[in-house]
């Protein structure tokens, strides 16, 4: 991969993906006039800074274009979903009351109390397998947690190296300045204030242990390297949406705020994966990358290293026992791969064919085949261990059916998402 990445198409490959990007923000961000949007009330003085629309579309001076989506705000989903103000002394004490508590032994004593884990007891599941669903999401939420530690390294290290090109070769790349500094960090950053709000009234990110990993993760920084700009956008498309997994099938376990929570994490990082694959897509198509794009997918497919891997301890112990558990492992990630070589066009969706580019060497086509054989393979299911296992112990679809039951037992709003998705 080294031998076809040369540091002095840095430029080009910037160039290409700066053409590119300047529209996915405005498809991202879904502009309207100032009174559509979710923070209409405040005046463009109180709003602050305003992100400037990149397409060449002339907007009217008399109309106050805003993004459509805001990041996510937790305190908003939580009390649409109580019906309770996020402001009031009892909103902490509802989600509690509601979702279950955090803090307790394992044991049967701490489900004696109303709320979602106590339900699903009623609801016939085995008190001993509820006590493992509980465990194993909780840990898997607060590994999540961690990992969001790695933005602000990898922020720091990506605006680095694009403001060393712009100075290196007199450029400005703003449409690259803009989704990292304050789109696409930004709405990250808003999925770690959440997940550690919400971890906090839940008592599932208060230990000591916990605060230890999120010091830990926050010395090592990021393991991306920001200084190969393919291998950038075609790992971040794959963990995009190996996250989008992992969050959407770890909210099911959770109670009605915890799922709605990582509900709306998950479909933001489809819009993720969604900008990075067709960033990734638009540089396939340009002959003069082709065959790095492919490189970089051959090195890829041998498996990634999630944020966090080298930062947190005993992540190793910890990432096996949650792909026992189904909700993420080595199935989800060889998917997350696949739909990132779809998204790129190395592969149509529909009918499962693989596209061969216009131009192409002996050598990459080669790695090319080598790509499809590794995905024409369907992977042998791992060694399922512990008492309780997504899809095995109880399927997605019969949680989902628990789900409703419990939302119109506790007379609960009915869920819904008012976040506009791309």
């Amino acid at each position: 991969m080294d031998k076809l990445h040369s540091p002095d198409l840095d430029v080009e490959r910037m160039e290409l993906l700066e053409q590119q990007l300047g529209p996915l923000i405005d498809r991202h961000l879904r502009w309207a006039p100032r009174e559509e949007t979710p923070f209409s009330e405040l005046s463009d003085k109180e709003y602050g800074y305003m992100p400037k629309k990149f397409s060449d579309t002339a907007i009217d001076s008399q109309i106050s274009l805003r993004p459509k989506q805001e990041p996510l705000d937790f305190r908003l989903i939580a009390g649409e979903i109580l019906g309770v103000d996020s402001e009031s002394l009892a909103f902490e004490d509802e989600i509690r009351k509601i979702d279950g508590h955090g803090d307790f032994p394992e044991s049967s004593r701490c489900y004696r109390t109303e709320g979602w884990y106590r339900f699903l007891i009623r609801s016939g599941l085995e008190e001993e397998v509820v006590v493992e669903m509980k465990k194993e999401s909780e840990d898997a939420y607060r590994l999540s947690t961690n990992t969001e530690d790695n933005v602000p390294a990898y922020e720091l290290e990506t605006m680095g190296r694009i403001r060393t090109l712009e100075e290196k070769y007199g450029l400005v790349f703003p449409a690259h300045r803009e989704w990292y500094r304050g789109i696409w960090i930004a709405e990250e950053d808003a999925h770690s204030d959440g997940q550690n709000d919400y971890g906090r009234i839940r008592r599932l990110t208060t230990s000591l242990l916990h605060k230890a990993s999120k010091n830990s993760q926050l010395r090592f920084g990021t393991n991306v390297d920001s200084s190969k700009v393919f291998l950038t956008a075609i790992y971040t498309t794959v963990q995009e949406y190996a996250t989008k997994l992992a969050h959407k099938r770890n909210s099911i376990l959770f109670g009605p705020v915890g799922q709605q929570l990582q509900e709306e994490e998950s479909q933001d990082e489809t819009r993720h994966y969604d900008l990075y694959g067709k960033l990734v897509k638009s540089a396939y198509k340009d002959p003069r990358f082709t065959e790095e794009i492919i490189d970089i997918f051959d090195f890829i497919s041998g498996g990634i290293t999630m944020p966090g891997e080298g930062g947190i301890a005993n992540y190793a112990k910890k990432a096996i026992r949650i792909a026992q558990t189904k909700i993420y492992g080595t199935e989800e990630q060889h998917e997350s791969i696949k739909k990132a070589l779809q998204k790129a066009g190395l592969l149509e969706k529909s009918s499962g064919k693989y596209i061969d580019p216009d131009h192409i060497s002996e050598s990459s086509l080669q790695k090319l085949n080598s790509l499809r054989q590794k995905f024409d393979v369907v992977l042998e299911r791992a060694l399922r261990k512990g008492k309780f296992v997504l899809g095995q112990t109880i399927t997605i679809d019969e949680l989902k059916d628990l789900h409703k039951k419990y939302a119109s037992e506790k007379d609960l709003p009915q869920l819904q998402n008012k976040r506009i998705a791309a």
